[in-house]
């Protein structure tokens, strides 16, 4: 729990006012059951997709 309140504080951090909870929520539930490092890896990946403008996808 500790790494996911982590994640989204580097991803609120990161993002600002572009910091979209439902959609980091969406991805990190979206995942599933992963690893807490491929969880980090999805959400740093859902974090340079919110800088572009949401115009790339990864996984």
């Amino acid at each position: 729990m500790l790494e996911i309140h982590r994640l989204r504080a580097l991803a609120e951090n990161t993002l600002g006012d572009d910091f979209d909870i439902r959609g980091f929520h969406d991805r990190v539930v979206g995942m599933g059951s992963i690893t807490l490092p491929m969880l980090e890896v999805s959400v740093e990946a859902w974090i340079a997709e919110q800088q572009a403008g949401g115009l790339i996808h990864v996984g």
